[in-house]
């Protein structure tokens, strides 16, 4: 059963951050403060424009909870659990001192909206803009079922690091390739 939100404000990500949560290849973002207080929010991709006029919003996200992060093994662990180098994440670290994830349940918007570009930049990334309008938004197209959202989750929360690497690598092949045809076939 899906239910509806109307959202006003938008977490601004890397354009390759927000590619991934939308693919469903991860849960998570990397914001600038503790996320508590603001339960739903737009995606919004915050850098790569260069000359472009608007940005074009697809997702949503619920947020499911939030963690601060500064010892250098669980870095590695969330290395390994998602698409972020170790190496950007202690580099990440050294200059904050600590790092807040955000864990997500996204949802792709029935209809995605364009904004001016002016409003965001990669200034903006890991923080909040107000959106020029207030969007109705639906948990009716998420980017993971249920159950596979919930396991990945778990896994996340609880630093599991997966038995079979080579898999997960696969897996995440697999989502791309399937996304890729989707678009390719879109487009006819």
């Amino acid at each position: 059963m899906s239910s509806s939100v109307s959202i006003t404000t938008a977490l601004c990500l890397a354009a390759s951050d927000v590619e991934t949560l939308i693919q469903g290849r991860m849960i998570a973002a990397i914001s600038r403060t503790f996320i508590n207080a603001i339960p739903h929010f737009a995606i919004c991709p915050a850098d790569s424009f260069e000359d472009a006029q608007t940005v074009t919003i697809q997702a949503w996200a619920r947020l499911e909870s939030c963690k601060i992060y500064s010892d250098p093994v669980e870095l590695e662990k969330l290395a390994q659990l998602t698409t972020w180098s170790y190496q950007n994440l202690q580099n990440l670290l050294q200059e904050r001192h600590k790092i807040f994830l955000t864990y997500l349940r996204v949802y792709r918007l029935p209809q995605p909206i364009e904004i001016s570009a002016e409003r965001v930049n990669s200034d903006k990334i890991g923080g909040f803009i107000k959106l020029p309008l207030t969007l109705a938004a639906t948990t009716a197209d998420p980017t993971l079922n249920d159950a596979l959202f919930k396991q990945r989750y778990q896994q996340l929360i609880n630093l599991d690091v997966p038995q079979h690497p080579e898999l997960e690598k696969l897996h995440d092949q697999l989502i791309e390739l399937t996304l890729s045809e989707e678009v390719g076939t879109q487009s006819f």
